[in-house]
């Protein structure tokens, strides 16, 4: 499909957002922002796991995305495909149950929704959806840039297959049309309002029948929750508790547009703008998405501006333009 010739402007945010991109990863990879590379084997305190384990998972989103928009070298690409791989193989042996084929978490501060209701009143040994989520795009992401440089995918592809058929066998809630969280040491769904189980439409996890009851759970239970999507009723008596998450619109612009709800999601992004302009957006780590400390403040800020710029740059054509 023909397209217009990009603005000077266009150019620029490209320039930008590959440059930040590749420093964020590098830095990632170097642990600048996580001096413990092991994952931890009991509960922590959110001081003490900088970055948050999801963000090994947006590394391995963003560089299967950042390399289907800016064309990353073969030696890049085999730099983070290495480092990433290993790091994201690693939290899955560390977690993995193998009764159901799942991962869990076992404290709210690895959840990239750690303000999620099954957080406060369940075990501490749960397959969380939204993690889930992250996990199985980024293994995708990772088997295709693997595949482009020629290196071994045989791990990553077992798990991708492996975790999809998993989620979808023990997560899937028919009668709510969503995903929900899995508690262990209770055998049982964990009933729940939150989001998270709507992020699979980013992992084509799905198939099109399950796409279009979360789609309908998302219209009927999902328009103005507190941070997520669309808070234009918001009734909460702080301005600072309405802050826009930008990291959960943006994840979950993208799976609206892998499935097709072209509508909402350019809804979504508009509304996304106008809040943020009016209350602006939360920061990129932690649990709550705030800054703890100056080490975090460059790279939590330039995470959430790069993931803004994309955000209004990124076409309905995703995905349909991937071939």
């Amino acid at each position: 499909m023909p397209t217009s010739a990009p603005s000077s402007s266009s150019d620029h945010n490209q320039a930008y957002l590959r440059e930040t991109w590749e420093q964020l990863l590098t830095q990632w990879l170097r642990g600048q922002l996580n001096e413990d590379q092991s994952l931890p084997e009991q509960s922590i305190s959110s001081a003490e796991l900088s970055p948050k384990i999801y963000f090994w998972l947006l590394a391995g989103i963003i560089l299967g995305y950042s390399h289907r928009k800016y064309d990353f070298s073969k030696a890049v690409l085999s730099v983070f495909f290495s480092g990433l791989s290993a790091k994201i193989v690693s939290i899955i042996e560390a977690r993995f149950e193998e009764k159901s084929g799942l991962v869990f978490l076992i404290d709210k501060t690895e959840s990239p929704i750690s303000d999620a209701d099954y957080w406060q009143t369940s075990s501490q040994k749960i397959a969380d959806p939204g993690f889930l989520a992250l996990l199985i795009h980024a293994l995708e992401n990772l088997i295709q840039v693997g595949g482009q440089i020629e290196e071994d995918i045989h791990t990553l592809s077992t798990y991708y297959e492996l975790l999809t058929f998993s989620v979808n066998e023990h997560l899937w809630n028919e009668e709510y049309g969503m995903y929900f969280p899995f508690d262990f040491e209770k055998e049982d769904l964990i009933s729940s309002n939150s989001i998270g189980g709507l992020l699979f439409w980013l992992a084509d996890v799905p198939d099109q029948d399950q796409a279009e009851s979360m789609y309908r759970t998302l219209a009927n239970n999902f328009v103005h929750p507190k941070h997520y999507y669309f808070p234009l009723h918001c009734d909460l008596e702080s301005k600072e508790s309405r802050k826009v998450d930008l990291l959960l619109n943006y994840l979950l612009f993208l799976g609206l547009t892998r499935f097709d709800f072209g509508p909402t999601a350019k809804a979504l992004r508009l509304h996304t703008k106008y809040l943020i302009e009016d209350y602006g957006c939360l920061a990129s780590f932690d649990s709550n998405r705030n800054v703890t400390n100056s080490k975090n403040q460059s790279s939590s800020s330039s995470f959430s501006e790069a993931i803004w710029k994309d955000f209004q740059q990124l076409s309905l054509l995703h995905y349909t333009n991937q071939e």
